[in-house]
């Protein structure tokens, strides 16, 4: 039946209103309001991201899409585990995207449903939690900052420290009636106290907020280390499927204003990223390994305190239809700097003597490489594959860089990520040399099954397949010649079930 612009019109808002979306940057009034309309039936269903599989009780829901393999089994079963409560019959059904890990459960699914929970990775020294938790500490009761306190055994060695910075920026202070050091209270300007200030979903302490023009309503909150990517002036921003163009961004109240819009294009920032290792030329330390260290984890790899730092030069404009870019502009930003920490290992330099008589770039066998290692790393550590990043090559960039493969934590203050990475490079270096070998396409950067990333700010260009597989065998080869000093030449993994069958052939023992 034909159907009139007033019909269309009313039943996209039938659609609309038995459908809704849900994510963390969403005003705590949307989300409850979603929460809600879902547990009285009033939705038919919810398009989410990973943030409504937070424990949320949301009632008696049927089925469960999954578009795409989320990183990790404990995410896939706990986004399972939001349909079939209360003894009820429920449906899951995976959507396998095209990479490496999706296609790999669709070939061997046996694998993917006998497989144990990953391990999480905590940094329980995090200096922006550990000084929260200072702040919320004090609050409560007075703080005992001393190394051998009381406090210590609970707050660990860093304790000191981090109560130091808060007493510094005015947050902690001496009670005047008994003034000593193992006195500490909480004297901040939050009502309420410190847990008013803190976000339970972002480690960001500084935060955007971005109004709607005209009705002055808050949007959304933008974490302060993500506000340049996303709220930039001339930005497309979509929030609840609703496209706004960002007008003005006032980083003096850290604000932003945006006004619906219904453009035919979308936005993406153009960006030069440094991952500054701390202390000089530290990344070519000359790093003695220790037998034991070989054999409890099979690289040379090295972790360390870094400083990100990203400068936006410009953005581009893409017709939606098309994916074309049409624009460029260019703006004015500060960059975005934060320490993190980071785990690199050297890459010799007769490997890249010999990309080069190839005649292949390098820096596009670095970058390759590190997106295999991106894309076989949720195999081994329980991770956002958005937590972590590695070094990529900008087409544009003729300045040096380091023959280095390097993950860094993506977060500000560090997320524990690298420090987990570090003792099983090894793994990682063998498991991306075989996912790379074990890839069937012929195309020449490679492809999302291998060398893409979808989360590359480079949009995976500067990439060669070839000389990515031979930045890892030549950099496994010099692994090698350590092991054969100091190891029996098996590469061990963290405790795991079967992760070796993910890669047979592959020298890796597991340790129980």
């Amino acid at each position: 039946m034909e159907r009139g612009k007033e019909g269309a019109a009313g039943a996209a808002a039938v659609a609309d209103a038995r459908a809704r979306r849900y994510r963390a940057g969403y005003t705590a009034e949307e989300r409850r309001a979603v929460e809600g309309s879902l547990l009285q039936g009033r939705l038919r269903g919810v398009c989410a991201t990973n943030a409504l599989e937070l424990g949320i009780d949301v009632g008696a829901l049927d089925v469960t899409l999954h578009l795409g393999f989320p990183g990790n089994v404990a995410s896939l079963w706990q986004q399972a585990g939001r349909a079939g409560r209360r003894e009820q019959q429920a449906l899951s059904i995976l959507i396998a995207f095209d990479g490496p890990l999706d296609q790999y459960f669709v070939r061997h699914p046996k694998r993917l449903f006998e497989r144990p929970l990953e391990r999480a990775s905590i940094d329980p020294t995090n200096r922006q939690i550990m000084q929260q938790h200072c702040a919320c500490a004090a609050y409560e009761l007075p703080l005992d900052p001393r190394p051998g306190g009381p406090d210590a055994a609970f707050f660990g060695a860093s304790l000191q420290r981090e109560a130091a910075a808060c007493f510094k920026r005015g947050e902690l202070g001496k009670n005047p009636e008994m003034p000593s050091e193992a006195n500490l209270r909480y004297i901040g300007e939050l009502r309420g106290g410190p847990a008013k200030g803190i976000s339970l979903r972002a480690i960001d302490e500084e935060i955007y907020q971005v109004f709607e023009e005209g009705t002055g309503k808050l949007v959304e909150e933008v974490e302060a280390s993500k506000a340049f990517f996303q709220v930039y002036e001339g930005a497309i921003y979509m929030n609840q499927g609703h496209k706004f163009l960002c007008l003005k961004l006032d980083m003096d109240n850290q604000t932003a204003t945006v006004r619906k819009s219904s453009v035919g294009y979308y936005t993406s920032v153009v960006e030069f990223k440094d991952i500054e290792v701390m202390g000089g030329n530290k990344a070519y330390d000359n790093h003695v390994v220790a037998a034991r260290e070989l054999e409890a984890g099979g690289s040379t790899a090295q972790v360390a305190p870094a400083r990100y730092v990203a400068h936006i030069t410009a953005f581009n404009k893409f017709w939606l239809r098309t994916g074309e870019m049409f624009d460029t502009v260019k703006v004015n930003l500060p960059p975005t700097t934060y320490d993190t920490f980071a785990t690199w290992i050297k890459v010799p330099d007769a490997v890249k003597a010999a990309v080069r008589r190839e005649d292949r770039e390098f820096k596009a066998g670095l970058h390759a490489a590190g997106h295999a290692l991106l894309n076989v790393l949720p195999l081994y550590i329980l991770c956002n594959p958005e937590d972590v990043g590695c070094e990529c090559a900008n087409k544009y960039e003729t300045r040096y860089k380091p023959s280095r493969v390097l993950l860094y934590d993506k977060q500000p203050g560090g997320t524990g990520i690298s420090s987990q990475v570090r003792p099983i490079f090894g793994n990682l270096l063998e498991a991306a040399r075989d996912l790379i070998k074990g890839c069937e396409c012929d195309e020449p950067t490679g492809c999302p099954s291998c060398c893409h990333h979808t989360d590359c700010n480079q949009y995976n260009a500067v990439l060669d397949k070839r000389a990515a597989l031979m930045v890892l065998e030549g950099t496994l080869a010099a692994q090698r010649e350590e092991e054969e000093e100091g190891g029996d030449g098996a590469v061990n993994c963290l405790p795991c079930a079967d992760q070796g069958a993910f890669f047979p052939g592959s020298p890796i023992r597991h340790v129980r």
